[in-house]
């Protein structure tokens, strides 16, 4: 097993926080030459994904767990997101913020509870859960991979895009 180092946690937060970004952005339709949304998602997604790791290693009172557990944002709710801003574009935005806020203060809410509705949630339901977002998802990654800007277009699903996205899937195989 190898040690995890410095690079390979940037690693682990860089990428995938890099590809939700993108996701949600291409979700929102809002593909502009000028970059500046979507620079802005991905600076904001490590910077609080840092913030919750670091909740997460120092712990302050209850909260934390007072090991190295990297957090990252999640490709959960972007089918949901990708329902509500559907025609949409980038107006919705602050309507899928709004909803993620809400969210999360039910989420922290709910958290005292958590231990006593453990029995509730066996591997077997939250297994099927993750496997149902990510079946949902399959599409949106093939697209991606294949090239999403040039849909319709003779490079889409070029070998050039494949190659790309192998390499950025497997962003940590060789630190």
């Amino acid at each position: 097993m190898k040690q995890d180092t410095g690079l390979n946690l940037v690693a682990d937060i860089g990428g995938p926080n890099a590809r939700s970004a993108l996701v949600k952005d291409a979700s929102l339709g809002s593909n502009s030459p000028d970059f500046h949304n979507l620079i802005y998602m991905i600076q904001m997604s490590i910077f609080f994904s840092g913030v919750a790791t670091l909740l997460q290693t120092i712990s302050f009172g209850p909260v934390g767990a007072k090991l190295l557990i990297v957090q990252g944002t999640s490709f959960a709710f972007i089918p949901i997101m990708i329902t509500i801003v559907a025609g949409k574009g980038v107006g919705a935005m602050a309507i899928v913020m709004c909803g993620v806020m809400v969210d999360g203060i039910f989420h922290a809410s709910l958290a005292p509870f958590i231990g006593r509705i453990r029995f509730a949630l066996p591997p077997l339901v939250t297994g099927l859960v993750v496997t149902m977002i990510g079946l949902t998802l399959v599409k949106v990654g093939i697209q991606y991979a294949a090239g999403v800007p040039a849909i319709g277009k003779p490079e889409y699903g070029s070998l050039q895009n494949w190659s790309v996205a192998l390499a950025c899937n497997s962003d940590n195989a060789w630190l």
